[in-house]
């Protein structure tokens, strides 16, 4: 048994193509059930906003036509001749290929712990419809649990690249945020996640923004975020512990002389560029301003830090693979093993059968004689069994494999 890999990602693919691919939960259940109806033996389909992949596995003699079969289904998908979006990979490029898609290494934001969740959800997917036996089941189960283990390891994306994240994880370790009054200004991607940021921080969250809709629709999101007034966001700024300004405005929203009469401490994380807030605060005493310079600063040690850790994972990627591929080279023995335990089991029934019908002995004697001529049947191929399993060279493997095969056929013709 070999398996394969068909699929488009953000690598390969612009969104506009990718979204084509994207199918719900009873797509992926008709494309599998396709794909077995057409003879391919396994099959798990992964669906993310990144990717949409195919995986399979089959006997090696097919698994060429199991591809086509996979790239014509997406072919149909794409609604498109280019074929230049789809990428196979087979073998051990494959296993390492699902391995560190588990891991978080293909992702768009390398490292994120998001895909291990979604690969299981797939797997199960496919093992709850009958799409999975033996190969991907042992690959699925072990690529997941490797991902884990090297995650855990490593600790990837605990190191955030997010400058908002970055932005308020700063100003959390200076001030402490669980229990501070924080004034989040501007409710775009950057204010949204600085938001949900200090919302899980502890802090007690006061927001506003230019956009009534968006303020309608947080509202409703975050009921224990209090609402003030856009243009009341000086004002409420004298009350806060740390404003966080994060819109998109073309010009500055906060002047120096707006905190010359703030009476408490403040922290100011300014996360936008053109900045929001006049450098000058600086000059205030009480005013401590982190903007986007130090974010960028403290970013790209995350990012070196990351790389190195990614550079590590791959190593540890590479020692799960090989072992994953060499268990899989491995399984043309198991299928030749379970054969011969087929042919054991038959000409020990049958025999058994005859002697049943020969003799006339006591039930104690036929137990003897049956226990004594399964032990022999086993002796038989005991040795060959043995060093078959021995064998480390995959084509010396693989002609005694055959060979063996051949040795014990009924119907071969030499």
């Amino acid at each position: 048994m070999n398996i394969a890999v068909i699929g488009l990602n953000h690598q390969t693919a612009p969104a506009e193509i990718r979204e084509r691919a994207v199918l719900t939960d009873s797509g992926k259940i008709e494309m599998m059930t396709t794909l077995l109806d057409e003879g391919i033996h396994e099959v798990v389909v992964l669906n993310t906003c990144g990717r949409s992949e195919c995986y399979i596995a089959m006997s090696k003699e097919h698994l060429i036509e199991g591809i086509e079969l996979v790239k014509d289904y997406y072919q149909s998908l794409l609604h498109t001749e280019e074929t230049g979006y789809l990428y196979q990979k087979t073998g051990s490029d494959a296993i390492e290929h699902m391995v560190q898609v588990a891991v978080g290494l293909d992702s768009i934001v390398l490292g994120e712990d998001q895909i291990i969740g979604q690969m299981k959800n797939a797997y199960d997917m496919a093992r709850e419809h009958g799409a999975t036996k033996r190969i991907l089941n042992v690959l699925f189960r072990d690529a997941i649990s490797s991902a884990k283990e090297i995650k855990t390891a490593l600790k990837i994306s605990e190191i955030p690249l997010s400058l908002s994240y970055i932005g308020v994880k700063l100003v959390d370790e200076k001030v402490g945020l669980k229990g501070k009054k924080v004034l989040v200004v501007g409710l775009g991607e950057m204010g949204r996640l600085a938001l949900e940021n200090a919302v899980a921080l502890g802090a007690h969250v006061f927001a506003t923004s230019r956009n009534q809709l968006k303020n309608e629709e947080y509202l409703s999101k975050y009921p224990q975020i209090c609402w003030v007034d856009y243009d009341e966001k000086v004002e409420a700024v004298k009350g806060m512990d740390c404003l966080i300004s994060a819109t998109a405005a073309p010009h500055t929203i906060f002047i120096k002389e707006d905190f010359a009469d703030i009476p408490s401490k403040l922290h100011i994380l300014d996360l936008s560029l053109p900045r929001d807030v006049d450098i000058r605060v600086k000059e205030l005493e009480g005013i401590e301003l982190t903007n986007i310079d130090t974010i960028q600063s403290e970013a790209k040690k995350n990012e070196k830090k990351r790389e190195e850790l990614i550079l590590k994972a791959h190593t540890l990627v590479g020692e799960k693979v090989a072992l994953l591929f060499k268990w899989l080279e491995k399984t043309k023995v198991h299928e030749t093993l379970k054969d011969l335990g087929t042919m054991i089991n038959d000409i020990h029934s049958d025999s058994m059968e005859y002697l049943n019908t020969k003799l006339t002995i006591s039930r104690h004697e036929m137990v003897v004689i049956e226990k004594t001529m399964k032990s022999a049947l086993k002796r038989v191929v005991r040795n060959p069994i043995l060093n078959l399993k021995a064998i480390e060279d995959e084509t010396t493997r693989e002609q005694m494999v055959v060979l063996l095969s051949k040795l014990f056929s009924s119907d071969w013709e030499a």
